[in-house]
């Protein structure tokens, strides 16, 4: 909300660029208020309308770039410890043999 000197980090879906289009066009408070009212985000998020709220969100979300099942990132966190975990253990042998 640029234009309200009021900086928000929300969720680039299309309610949030229905808004920066209102705003570009030069919406007053008063014309954006029904769009950025916490309690309309609050009830269309309530009926799972996601794509018809203002999501705020953490700066975190500029590193999501794709969006994968819970299941399969957890797996490649296992995948990326064990690799890590048998890398590790190499270093550990290798630095044994070099002083042994």
């Amino acid at each position: 909300m640029q234009s309200l000197n009021n900086a928000m980090r929300v969720a680039n879906n299309p309610f949030a660029q229905r808004i920066l289009k209102k705003e570009a066009e030069g919406a007053t408070l008063k014309e954006l208020m029904p769009l950025i009212s916490g309690i309309r985000s609050y009830e269309k998020m309530k009926e799972g309308k996601y794509n018809e709220a203002q999501l705020s969100v953490g700066q975190g979300i500029g590193r999501v770039d794709e969006i994968k099942p819970a299941g399969e990132i957890v797996e490649e966190i296992v995948e990326g410890f064990y690799e890590t975990h048998n890398y590790m253990n190499r270093l550990v042998k290798t630095k044994s043999l070099q002083e042994g």
